[in-house]
């Protein structure tokens, strides 16, 4: 989460980098499968109606959610839920970038 915070995409994207490359190889293969496969769909979003923004709302929260998010404060759920958001769909529409063009 904290890679968001970076001022500009490109400090973003090699955030993102390293932190991918500290998963092990299985976790990063299935994210990578992932994101793309969310790429894709993002892509035919005059079709489908499912734009990154979107995906990223549906998918985001099963992807990254706190734990004990149970007993947090409905405000501390939805600023998390925000930034879970961002995340996702900042992953979705750059993971080209992040992870390497061959992977589309």
């Amino acid at each position: 989460m904290r890679a968001m915070e970076k001022p500009s995409k490109q400090a973003k994207v090699e955030e993102l980098k390293a932190l991918a490359n500290k998963l092990p190889a299985a976790n990063l293969l299935l994210l990578k499968r992932l994101l793309s496969l969310l790429q894709h769909i993002g892509h035919n979003a005059s079709a489908s109606r499912m734009t990154s923004s979107n995906l990223a709302i549906c998918v985001g929260p099963n992807l990254l959610s706190p734990a004990n998010e149970d007993l947090l404060p409905l405000e501390a759920m939805l600023e998390v839920t925000e930034k879970v958001k961002a995340l996702v769909e900042f992953l979705t529409e750059n993971c080209c970038e992040i992870f390497g063009e061959g992977m589309v």
